[in-house]
């Protein structure tokens, strides 16, 4: 069943994701950003990125931050639901990170050899009409490609690597904009031992969760990730205190690999010209509008997750505790816009590439996770969620 998006569906039509725009000032930091849509014709399920396929209708939404990992740039949505699109390719490939810019969309790039191209991503082959100005300050990762002499870039917007990398669940997500990761884990305690990550949790978090928060604590680059993009925005929000209005700048989110050397991606997107030469050789990128997997080892070998029990905050019908986890959702308390994270499941022809991304990350966690029953070491108490789910595994 395809997931209906309920505020968007208010909106009859085709749109396309141009990009997600600065996060929003109101309310807590981090709670609320802004995508940007641009409508398409019939055309748009064939060909949505030529010109000729835009209706001339542009939209902004408020959404939920939660909500950014299921807005890719270049997703195509119809009556709330993402739709899979014919001109969307895929491609592996290795690049390297160490050598990786992270610029403006619309600032000249140099691509090599002393040769500029006008905008990370050309209008000639993203078309987005007057979004392109409200976007124009958004960052894009433009990383060279090691293994493919016909493709000399890849480039893709940061709010990809902030979906892909800490984007395992909406509340993770979220709760790094938010500043929020005090919530799960206390870092003070937790630590790296040879390849073993002791994490100390504060609240019931998934797998997939602790292998993210474990990658934080084994990895100065990928903590330095992490927190650098809450920072980021709180920094910039504290000089737009004592700046006038005209000097303020917008709450961009600047997010970035959680590594700093090479690795292989798989990614779906389009392929396309950063430069046309002249008298010389065309210069090709590839747009990667979706992060599928990525290689890149995660640091540490083993998890020890380590609890205190959480006693009568979580007692079940019972009275034992833990028999109840305690729920943590990063959400906007009395936001009148609440509901645009609530989304809906309806009857609808299935579309397998709206959580491909997720479930590819997934999978290549499973795999690391099972491969050594004594990869993961629980400390007692354990949660009744965490009995549960090792019973269900044996």
């Amino acid at each position: 069943m395809a997931r209906v998006y309920k505020r968007l569906a208010k909106y009859p039509g085709l749109w396309r994701v141009d990009g997600i725009g600065p996060i929003e000032s109101r309310g807590r930091l981090g709670t609320r950003a802004t995508v940007y849509f641009s409508g398409l014709n019939d055309e748009g399920l064939a060909h949505p990125y030529k010109g000729s396929s835009l209706s001339g209708k542009v939209m902004k939404l408020s959404i939920h931050s939660a909500s950014i990992k299921d807005f890719r740039t270049g997703s195509v949505w119809q009556d709330g639901k993402r739709v899979t699109i014919a001109d969307c390719k895929t491609m592996q490939c290795t690049i390297d990170v160490s050598n990786r810019k992270i610029v403006f969309l619309n600032y000249g790039v140099n691509v090599g050899n002393g040769v500029w191209a006008d905008s990370v991503l050309p209008e000639s082959y993203f078309t987005m009409g007057d979004n392109r100005s409200y976007l124009s300050s958004t960052l894009y990762a433009i990383i060279p490609i090691l293994n493919d002499p016909s493709t000399r870039w890849l480039i893709t917007p940061v709010s990809e690597l902030l979906s892909f990398y800490t984007g395992i669940s909406s509340r993770l997500l979220s709760s790094v904009l938010q500043g929020q990761l005090h919530h799960y884990i206390d870092w003070g305690s937790s630590h790296l031992s040879d390849d073993c990550v002791t994490l100390h949790v504060k609240r019931p978090i998934s797998r997939k969760e602790a292998f993210i928060l474990a990658r934080v604590v084994a990895s100065a680059n990928a903590k330095d990730m992490i927190f650098g993009i809450h920072k980021h925005l709180a920094l910039t929000q504290a000089n737009n205190a004592i700046h006038p209005e005209a000097a303020k700048r917008p709450l961009l989110i600047k997010a970035d690999f959680p590594f700093s050397d090479q690795t292989t991606l798989f990614v779906s997107g389009k392929k396309m010209p950063l430069v046309k030469g002249k008298n010389t050789p065309d210069i090709w990128a590839f747009f990667a509008m979706e992060i599928h997997s990525c290689l890149h080892p995660f640091g540490f070998s083993k998890i020890i997750q380590v609890h205190d029990d959480i006693g009568s905050a979580s007692r079940g019908r019972g009275g034992e505790p833990g028999s109840i986890s305690p729920r943590f959702h990063p959400r906007w308390e009395n936001d009148p816009d609440d509901d645009d994270y609530e989304l809906d499941d309806l009857p609808a022809d299935e579309n397998e590439a709206v959580r491909e991304g997720t479930r590819r990350l997934m999978h290549q966690l499973e795999t690391f996770i099972r491969s050594d029953p004594a990869q993961w070491i629980m400390t007692t108490p354990l949660w009744e969620s965490e009995k549960r789910e090792m019973r269900n595994e044996t």
